[in-house]
């Protein structure tokens, strides 16, 4: 078992204190297709977020078993959903034990009573993942503002600089901020679509975007 924490939600702080120097990796993307023989993919009810049917199905599949811990954000869309429905299909038997599962949360308002709940919440995770190595905190703001001014400056696509936080966040990583080949504006101009939400993540919905726009 490695020392990694894998953090599902989006949004969820990669760079928070609380996980300072901790070996992380953001799963909220990874999708897991549902094997023939799944006995929770039948349970799972349409209208539930495709990130977390992925989710769930990765634990299925023990797609995360070789992790420390997986820590569910509940700021996250639909992240409260995932903790739920896991916790509950592992108390049935339906999904296998793995790696132990925390949700951490933070109040959305400010004052006395929401410090004391972070607070609390801080320290239960770091209680439980007090076991776990720490290293130097990794730099990530500031790879982060250089490819917002390689933005800026139209030195890289706004579809390319996507692509680089996502990865970076897959992968715990800062984000590359390596030049691309030819600066943005050398490029042929092309109609730009942008698809955001869940149902951009059904690849049932996808083909009919496909080679409208880049």
């Amino acid at each position: 078992m490695s020392a990694t924490v894998l953090l599902f939600g989006h949004g969820v702080p990669l760079s928070d204190p609380v996980l300072a120097g901790l070996a992380v990796r953001d799963i909220t993307r990874l999708f897991q297709e549902p094997a023939p023989s799944s006995r929770i993919d039948p349970l799972l009810e349409p209208f539930l977020d495709p990130y977390v049917r992925g989710f769930l199905l990765g634990m299925e599949a023990r797609a995360f078993d070789g992790a420390a811990a997986i820590v569910v954000w509940r700021q996250g869309a639909g992240a409260l959903h995932a903790y739920r429905y896991a916790a509950e299909l592992r108390r049935q038997g339906l999904l296998p034990a793995g790696p132990p599962l925390h949700l951490w949360n933070r109040a959305v308002s400010a004052g006395a009573a929401a410090q004391v709940f972070d607070a609390r919440q801080d320290a239960q995770l770091s209680q439980a993942l007090a076991c776990l190595p720490r290293e130097a905190p990794i730099d990530r703001a500031g790879p982060l503002a250089v490819l917002e001014a390689m933005q800026a400056a139209a030195q890289i696509t706004g579809s390319e600089a996507f692509r680089r936080r996502l990865r970076a966040r897959a992968c715990g990583e800062p984000v590359s901020t390596a030049p691309v080949q030819a600066p943005a504006s050398d490029r042929p101009a092309r109609t730009r679509i942008a698809l955001a939400g869940s149902p951009s993540a059904d690849a049932s919905c996808m083909p009919g975007w496909t080679g409208r726009g880049r």
